[in-house]
């Protein structure tokens, strides 16, 4: 499987962090936050959809 690469800022990440910790949104919504930070720290694709299904 080929490894999505994303590049954020550390801009993008503390919005990210805010986004995922504060109010209330959907769950669709937190996954993909929580799916965008792995990517940026080089999380194996196969071992993000094991853990957020």
């Amino acid at each position: 499987m080929r490894q999505t690469e994303i590049h954020l800022t550390e801009e993008d990440k503390a919005a990210l962090k805010v986004f995922r910790s504060k109010g209330k949104h959907m769950a669709r919504e937190i996954n993909r936050t929580h799916i965008l930070l792995a990517l940026d720290e080089k999380m194996p694709e196969l071992l993000i959809m094991q853990v957020l299904g």
